[in-house]
């Protein structure tokens, strides 16, 4: 679970920080939404698996903020739906 923290935790601070209008962040390198998106996925693949068939919620936190980034990010026009 920590792991998934820390991926998780990661992407929504590359999300605000790719969100800023600090006038500083043109210093640093520019986050690109692949950046973001990335590390959601990497979250969701840190997710502790099913064991023995036993009936556990599913975490579905890292699901659910990748689908509302991902469509901020489309209707900003930062993201292409065509996918190209």
């Amino acid at each position: 679970m920590i792991c998934l923290r820390n991926h998780f935790m990661f992407s929504k601070c590359l999300w605000k920080m790719y969100c800023s209008n600090d006038p500083l962040k043109e210093r640093y390198k520019t986050i690109e939404p692949s950046d973001i998106l990335d590390s959601l996925t990497d979250a969701i693949d840190a997710l502790p698996k099913k064991k023995d068939g036993r009936a556990s919620e599913p975490i579905l936190e890292p699901h659910f903020k990748l689908v509302s980034i991902t469509h901020k990010l489309v209707r900003r026009g930062d993201l292409d739906v065509s996918g190209t």
